[in-house]
């Protein structure tokens, strides 16, 4: 009899076990999501200084060139001054993020690139914004000024529209002052339109 009981007991237990463990949530880590791809170009340490053509980058391979470094002499007899102007331009098609006061943002790696306006910045097409210039006056000391002034190996984002969609890129870049120079580094853009990438990845 009690082993009628032992194997009756157990008849009941082990499947109840067999359920319960069964039901037991296994823990399974969360995947990142891929970074999407990206088309990188090598800007060879490029130098934008003056007297000197402008150096003109062609972002995703296609043959236009899409943005233009250059520095412009900019006179002001009013308030007797000369100013060397380190401009990035772009043409048409090729869009920079631009604020009220006609800056374009100094990246760190890591920062989104959106898709749209951001952070108080509006994506515009033919525009040309100083980054840094040197502003050579009569009664003062020579001086600069810029948002890009104290910029090493930071991002300048950009898009590129191509069949009216826009593709998002970046271009490394440090300002040189000591050498009155924009160095230009290596960039980048995304090989899908329409999705928001990291700067400097």
């Amino acid at each position: 009899m009690k082993t009628n009981k032992h194997m009756k007991y157990l008849t009941i237990v082990i499947p109840f076990l067999t359920f319960c463990n069964s039901c037991t949530k296994k823990h399974i880590a969360p995947t990142q999501p891929a970074e999407p791809a990206m088309l990188y170009f090598n800007l060879n340490n490029k130098v934008v200084k003056p007297h000197q053509n402008s150096v003109n980058v062609d972002v995703n391979a296609d043959g236009r060139k899409d943005l233009f470094f250059s520095v412009w002499l900019i006179g002001d007899p009013i308030a007797q001054q000369d100013k060397w102007a380190y401009v990035v331009s772009s043409d048409l098609y090729t869009l920079l993020p631009i604020n009220e006061q006609e800056e374009v943002p100094v990246m760190n790696s890591y920062t989104l690139i959106p898709k749209n306006s951001f952070s108080g910045y509006d994506w515009w097409g033919a525009s040309a914004v100083m980054l840094v210039q040197k502003v050579i006056s009569i009664d003062r000391p020579d001086y600069w000024e810029g948002h890009w002034l104290q910029a090493t190996k930071k991002y300048l984002p950009f898009q590129v529209v191509v069949n009216t969609k826009p593709y998002a890129g970046w271009i490394e870049l440090s300002v040189d002052t000591a050498n009155e120079q924009i160095i230009l580094h290596r960039g980048a853009v995304c090989a899908q339109p329409n999705i928001t990438i990291k700067a400097g990845l």
